[in-house]
């Protein structure tokens, strides 16, 4: 299992970071079992499912995109989302 930063510490890693601030992320599992990624703390996933991680099946590939939507000390939030298909991933 890999886990994502916190969001504090994304905020942190961002110079300049404000609300609405985003990048896209792309992970490929060329791996032989599923891969299964956590969230750090305030980091939450939009999607329709309500587990707390995501996961990518064996040899696939998906984009999440993080956007910031929380900058206070103490209180930094991040949201991701999964863009685009694909029937053997859930995000």
């Amino acid at each position: 299992t890999a886990t994502t930063p916190t969001a504090a510490a994304i905020v942190a890693a961002i110079n300049g970071c404000m609300v609405g601030t985003s990048f896209d992320l792309d992970i490929v599992n060329y791996g032989d079992t599923t891969l299964t990624i956590a969230l750090g703390t305030g980091v939450t996933k939009i999607t329709s499912t309500t587990t707390s991680v995501l996961t990518l099946a064996t040899t696939v590939s998906k984009r999440f995109t993080f956007v910031v939507t929380n900058t206070t000390p103490g209180a930094e939030a991040v949201s991701i989302y999964g863009v685009g298909g694909g029937a053997a991933v859930v995000a």
